[in-house]
This record gives C-alpha cells, structure tokens and sequence, in this order.
C-alpha cells in the first residue's frame, strides 16, 4: 500500500522524497502494514466465522459483513487510492515530458 504513496512523492517532491527516507519512518510503515494486515485477518481467526450453520469441514466464509469488509479495505480502497495517485505521477511524468522535449 505504501510503495504508490512513496512513489507519488517521489515524483512530484523529489526533494522532500530524499528527505522523507529514515529508519524512523521505515518501521513506523513496517508496523502499519503489520497493523492493517492484522485488523482484516484477526477477526475471522478470532472466530468471527464461528456460527451454527458452519460445517466445520468446509473452508469458506459464512459472514457476509466480514467479507465485505475484508474485500473493501484490502482491495477495493487501495486500488481507489492507487489508481488515483498514479493518475497524478501520470500527470506529473507527462509535463515534464513535453516540457523538456518539445
């Protein structure tokens, strides 16, 4: 999740980029995605899937809220954020382009 961000900084701030990077930040952005990855994958093994119509047997998801929450916040919000930012590295790359070379 945070390689388009950093991305996006990195082509539209170049300078702040260089600044941006330090060890602090690292695992302040290691723990975060630990942290998220770990809010969506908990409450399902904590035994949110536990209900009386679930056959033990059978792998598969029997609440309906925890799949739309896990679908929305590991796929469907990042992709949003992620095709918007490289929208923006987009623009950015075409100007300079067009600037530099006509």
């Amino acid at each position: 999740m945070q390689i388009y961000l950093f991305r996006y900084i990195a082509v539209t701030q170049p300078l702040k980029y260089a600044r941006h990077k330090n060890h602090k930040r690292v695992w302040l952005t290691i723990g975060l995605v630990w942290a998220i990855s770990a809010a969506i994958g908990l409450p399902i093994t904590l035994g949110l899937n536990n209900t009386e119509r679930r056959i033990s047997t059978d792998c598969a998801f029997y609440n309906e809220d925890f799949v739309i929450y896990s679908s929305l916040s590991s796929f469907y919000i990042p992709c949003i954020i992620m095709v918007f930012l490289y929208y923006q590295i987009f623009k950015v790359i075409k100007v300079f382009f067009f600037f530099f070379f006509f």
